[in-house]
């Protein structure tokens, strides 16, 4: 299961091949190495490559490897044992031993030079590193949720104290969320896998003091502190160019960096090793080729897109410019990272080019492996979200996802749980119905997946380790959901029900944010504010009412305060600026050219909280009036179907306050009113019998009541219901006891 996540580790090649003085052959020589061990050989270990006969180290730990086929400048692969997959073999004693960054093997230029300097392998004895990364983790893992909970702790004190702007709160919150990307249980085993791999033998000092306080389980700041005064910005080029050591106490201290929190401080790292090895490309492209990569992952995750892409687009040019092998894992990965960059800034055309390209690259090599099978995943899952309006390109694609992704069942469900590689599934096939225009099913897959989704995330919190034994982040899948489902109803025009279903996922995406995410999450969150504050301005201008430009304003303010902060970072929040600056002039232009419709809307809100807060029936029939007036001089002014309707409705409580105020003949010509406005206000009528029976007209109220007694008034509820309860309510008016006991029997038969 661990073959994913090496994907993502950037591991360095710092060697060069021999080749025989006559030229005919070339050849591979190089000694084995027990790790940590004063350089220390070992005899019996099998070397092998891909393209030769194995060798046996003999007892100075030494092997040879003869090539017959392959010329200068081409590519193998070294390993130990007889899989490149296991990288394991024993010794002459019949110990095992493991190759130590088998990935700094996997790709080998054979070089022209007549001078030989062998190749390094370093092995361990078997299962050392794992026992080594977990010692690291641990010192890590102790460092980092200490420093979590000292910066969650600053908060929570300037929140209670209220002496800082919410837009600094904000951008504490942000710097928390970034410090717990890091702590992320994958993140940190990587890191703990990566430094507990180093050598110590002929590392320089600075490194082994280094190692050793790590190992100890003492403090990361111990570790940095050691690094530190060999490694000021200002020594790193000179070191660089005097000492080959350089670049594994660099790498170390990038690391710790990244662990330490200080993600930023790692960039600008990486940036100087670049602009440094840069100066002598031939020499360095290896390393250059690894760091770039770290930096464009970097980069991609504080949303810094554009800059990604011109580092990663420089990584590229590296392989042409020098002669590199097409089909390398590295020219993969940057592809990948590329291809995110590019989607990002919605580049389409170039982000499908380019996962096109590393499509045809995998396609095209000889002997792929599983690394190969992962990253097609990963490409065609890019192609496809990217493609989706291509009906033809995105069902080939997601069909050929499924396909390899059933593939590889057992690794999936060791790597998510079993219940969340079937949720994963589900989300493809209802991607692939979308895409077939199959909206129906695709909603109701998605309503299933969620609904199976929040079982699971009730069940993560009460065994983990059981329903999420990696810790995998739920609540993104979460809140994908709801943005999709809430899509398709915008495309159904079931605008309420797409409201309801972005703010039922503003939750999720919060939470995402307080447990441990990317910047991203803040940009997926304004995406959804964005989405509220238009929808609901959409509204205002079709219904012309308050409460939705209430809520526009809400939603706007919310997506400018999170927009405002990435800004702050120098994070390139692209058109969403400009969407927003439409909006909100939009929402301006409104409130200044309809003020009187504004001034009359607050008016009626008023009036309404008057009535609701009043017992005097005569003060609560005359807001009535006022209201009704208001709402005749909207109609006249705005001549629109729903001001038509809500006056009909006016009238209809015009009527109820009437009856109340003992005013029946009122109560009468009001509900008349409204049912001449509005037909289909049926509950109108149950105001008119009132009217009619406090009257003495009890034949009207009579027909009324035995033509609706039996119809549903709202769901469950019928007439009868109503009709029974407002003669309790009223009757102490002075209903003659005669017509009452009518009625009673007409409703009871």
């Amino acid at each position: 299961m661990k073959v994913l996540f090496k994907i993502l580790l950037l591991l360095h090649i710092n060697f060069i091949i021999g080749q025989s003085v006559s030229g005919e052959k070339l050849y591979l020589k190089g000694h084995v190495y027990l790790i940590n061990s004063g350089s220390s050989v070992i005899e019996g270990i099998t070397v092998n490559s891909s393209d030769t006969n194995a060798d046996i180290t003999d007892g100075l730990g030494e092997f040879i490897l003869e090539f017959n086929k392959l010329n200068p400048g081409d590519t193998t692969s070294v390993f130990i044992g007889d899989s490149i997959k296991t990288n394991v073999a024993l010794d002459k004693y019949n110990d095992e031993y493991e190759l130590v960054n088998p990935n700094t093997y996997k790709i080998v230029v054979l070089s022209k030079s007549t001078i030989e300097v062998p190749l390094k392998l370093t092995v361990a004895r078997k299962g050392y590193i794992e026992r080594e990364a977990q010692k690291v983790y641990l010192t890590l893992k102790k460092h980092v949720d200490k420093k979590l909970e000292i910066e969650r702790q600053k908060i929570l004190k300037l929140e209670a104290e209220n002496i800082v702007s919410q837009d600094s709160i904000l951008k504490l919150n942000h710097q928390l969320q970034n410090f717990k990307t890091i702590n992320d249980s994958i993140a940190l085993h990587n890191t703990s896998l990566k430094i507990a791999s180093f050598n110590r033998d002929g590392a320089e000092e600075s490194v082994k003091k280094a190692l050793t306080q790590l190992r100890a389980n003492r403090d990361i700041e111990a570790a940095l502190k050691e690094l530190n005064p060999h490694l000021s910005n200002s020594q790193i080029k000179q070191n660089l160019k005097s000492n080959e050591q350089a670049f594994e106490a660099l790498e170390l201290r990038s690391r710790l960096l990244l662990s330490d929190l200080k993600v930023n401080q790692a960039i600008d790292q990486y940036k100087l090793m670049i602009e440094t090895l840069s100066a002598d490309e031939s020499a360095y492209t290896y390393k250059l080729i690894d760091y770039i990569s770290m930096l464009g992952i970097l980069l991609n995750r504080n949303l810094k897109h554009a800059e990604a892409e011109e580092y990663l687009k420089y990584g590229l040019s590296l392989f042409d410019k020098h002669n590199l092998s097409k089909t390398q894992e590295s020219r993969l990965s940057i592809l990948l990272d590329l291809g995110k960059s590019l989607c990002e800034q919605s580049k389409k055309q170039e982000t499908i080019k380019t996962y096109n390209e590393g499509i045809r690259t995998i396609q095209s090599k000889s002997k792929p492996d599983e690394f190969d099978d992962f990253n097609m995943v990963r490409f065609e899952i890019g192609l496809a979200e990217v493609s989706l309006n291509q009906d033809a390109t995105s069902v080939k694609m997601m069909k050929k996802i499924r396909k390899t992704i059933s593939s590889y069942d057992d690794e999936l469900n060791d790597m998510f749980g079993e219940d969340i590689h079937k949720i994963t599934n589900k989300m493809l096939l209802a991607m692939q119905l979308a895409v077939k225009d199959n909206r129906k099913k695709a909603e109701s897959l998605l309503l299933e997946i969620l609904y199976d989704l929040k079982i699971i995330i009730e069940l993560e919190k009460k065994n983990p380790t059981k329903y999420n034994p990696l810790g995998v982040s739920l609540e993104p899948l979460a809140s994908s959901i709801l943005v999709s489902l809430a899509r398709l109803k915008i495309e159904e025009k079931k605008t309420f029900e797409a409201i309801d279903l972005y703010e039922e996922s503003i939750p999720y995406f919060q939470t995402q944010i307080n447990k441990a995410n990317r910047p991203k999450d803040y940009m997926d969150l304004s995406e959804v504010y964005g989405q509220l504050a238009y929808i609901n301005y959409s509204l205002l201008e079709r219904n012309l009412a308050l409460e939705f430009l209430t809520k526009a304003e809400n939603y706007a303010f919310k997506c400018s305060e999170i927009l405002n902060y990435l800004k702050s970072e120098q994070i390139n929040v692209g058109y969403r600026s400009v969407r927003l600056n439409l909006i909100d002039k939009n929402i301006s232009d409104f409130k200044t050219n309809n003020t009187d419709l504004i001034e009359s809307l607050n008016q009626l809100e008023q009036l309404e909280t008057s009535i609701n807060s009043s017992d005097d029936p005569v003060f609560k029939l005359n807001a009535q009036q006022n209201k009704v007036q208001i709402r005749i001089t909207l109609d006249e002014n705005y001549k629109t179907e729903r001001f038509k309707n809500l006056l009909a409705s006016e009238y209809g409580g015009l009527s109820w306050h009437a009856l109340e105020a003992k005013e029946f003949e009122l109560a009468e010509t009001s509900a008349k009113k409204g049912l001449a406005i509005n037909s289909t206000e049926q509950w109108i009528y149950t105001n008119l019998a009132l009217a009619y029976l406090f009257q003495g007209k009890i034949k009207d109220a009579k027909q009324i009541y035995k033509s609706l007694k039996n119809e549903i008034y709202d769901g469950e509820t019928t007439y009868k219901d109503i009709f029974l309860q407002d003669l309790e309510d009223l009757k102490h008016l002075g209903i003659k006891k005669k017509h009452l006991s009518e009625v009673y029997k007409i409703l009871s038969n």
